[in-house]
């Protein structure tokens, strides 16, 4: 029995009218343009998403992040409460 051929994928739109590939077009942007997805999805914080990452949403991570920061600020608020009462005091 024959082998069947691995079947080519279609031409993209740029390659039928003879344009340039994003990958040419970019030239050597193309590394930084990599990079600044990477910090738009994974650093970056986005007040519509209630100040957590695009990231932290898709992997259902926003809901531990946003419990930590509550617990970091309330403890923030106790040691500078405790701190201003002791400098009150003295």
């Amino acid at each position: 029995m024959k082998a069947s051929p691995v079947e080519e994928p279609p031409p993209s739109p740029l390659e039928l009218i003879g344009g340039p590939q994003p990958e040419v077009a970019l030239g050597g942007n193309a590394a930084h343009l990599g990079d600044s997805v990477s910090y738009y999805n994974n650093e970056r914080y986005h007040e519509s998403l209630d100040n957590v990452t695009p990231a932290d949403v898709y992997f259902g991570r926003q809901h531990d992040v946003l419990r930590q920061r509550d617990r970091v600020k309330t403890r923030t608020m106790q040691l500078r409460r405790k701190h201003y009462r002791a400098a009150q005091a003295a």
